[in-house]
């Protein structure tokens, strides 16, 4: 069950039937729904999603080649690559027609282990991405960094996004929708130990 974020899953829909090209940048706290938001968004639509971690930049590279490999199923698989850049560019060389999602989730540990990596990105956006039938999603959880590496005019990858998304917390009025119904006295207690939940996980990640 997929509740609430109509006007969210609209704007991916709306950014995916695009003509060409588009580059969403999705954030928001922990824990608020954005990796759900994106897997219930990419569900019967062919897309690469690669989550990024704390590893270095040359495993997180090797994975993310295993990804291509495995969604575009070159006839020859024995493929390594120098570097992210490299691996993005034949990523984009061997796209067909039809629209296809590329999202990076957890995009700030990408930019904590290469601190080029937008740079990078903005470089394979200008001279390739954007003019290929590519929707590219861009998530991330810190959101002060986001902002820096995606949304400021300081950014390298500024003015390249055709939509952003701030995910926030679940509505009160959306409780309902998850549970039998039940009084509003307990909806509220239902509610509150959510919100009490994403304090403390909040907490818990500064």
């Amino acid at each position: 069950m997929f509740v609430n974020r109509t006007q969210e899953i609209r704007t991916l829909n709306q950014e995916y039937k695009k003509k060409g090209s588009a580059f969403t940048v999705i954030y928001g706290r922990r824990r608020v729904g954005k990796t759900a938001l994106i897997i219930h968004f990419i569900k019967q639509k062919p897309a690469l999603y690669f989550y990024a971690t704390e590893l270095s930049i040359s495993e997180q590279s090797s994975r993310f080649t295993k990804e291509i490999i495995s969604f575009l199923k070159p006839a020859y698989t024995n493929i390594s690559f120098d570097s992210f850049e490299q691996a993005l560019l034949y990523f984009a060389d061997h796209l067909g027609e039809q629209k296809v999602v590329l999202v990076f989730d957890e995009y700030q540990n990408l930019v904590k282990k290469d601190k080029a990596f937008s740079s990078v990105l903005q470089k394979v956006w200008d001279l390739t991405f954007q003019s290929k039938n590519i929707h590219l999603i861009l998530c991330g959880s810190i959101i002060s960094m986001m902002y820096s590496e995606t949304l400021a005019y300081s950014s390298p990858l500024y003015g390249r996004r055709t939509s952003n998304i701030h995910l926030k917390p679940m509505l009160f009025q959306h409780i309902k929708n998850f549970i039998s119904p039940v009084s509003k006295e307990d909806e509220m207690n239902i509610y509150a130990s959510f919100r009490s939940e994403e304090h403390t996980s909040e907490l818990q990640s500064h």
